[in-house]
């Protein structure tokens, strides 16, 4: 009934990274409407448009940002967890009657 939990810490890290380098490209994207009619109803709403695309897109890198520091974190703590499960057992080993 009762399954072990495996992780993958360089697939964790591999899909950081990963993550981190989408998130930089989405952070790089800049939205300039060019608009053919200065001062018209179209030129106003052209802006707007820019600006909450502009403002989304801040927030979509933003978010795969904390996706990517969340698997980077996730990889380090199933480290950390195995190395000090391992080193109880051998502790545990070692005291281990003869």
């Amino acid at each position: 009934m009762s399954e072990i939990v495996q992780a993958d810490s360089d697939a964790l890290r591999g899909l950081g990274k990963a993550l981190a380098g989408h998130a930089d490209a989405i952070d790089g994207l800049k939205v300039e409407p060019d608009v053919t009619m200065p001062g018209s109803p179209v030129h106003g709403a052209v802006d707007e448009v820019g600006k909450a695309a502009q403002a989304a897109f801040r927030a979509l890198g933003k978010n795969i940002r904390q996706m990517s520091q969340a698997t980077q974190s996730g990889a380090k703590e199933y480290d950390d967890f195995e190395r000090a499960f391992v080193g109880h057992f051998r502790r545990l080993q070692s005291e281990k009657p003869s």
